[in-house]
């Protein structure tokens, strides 16, 4: 019974090991991501960028079809 109690807790201690092994890849690839989300423009510059662009796209349409 000692023999595959301490079997059970290598096993267990492995398991743990290589559990703490993908935490800490998520981690890294979280830490990656958080760096990359701070080279975006912040909410209120794209939004200001989408209206423009809307609205330049607006005046272009309009400006088309009176020529026609």
């Amino acid at each position: 019974m000692g023999k595959d109690n301490q079997r059970r807790i290598k096993h267990l201690e492995d398991w743990q090991r290589i559990q703490n092994g993908k935490l800490e890849e998520i981690r890294k690839e979280q830490q990656t991501i958080r760096q990359n989300m701070d080279k975006r423009p912040p909410w209120a510059v794209t939004v200001v960028i989408v209206v423009l662009s809307n609205a330049v796209t607006g005046m272009l349409v309009a400006f088309i079809s009176s020529l026609l």
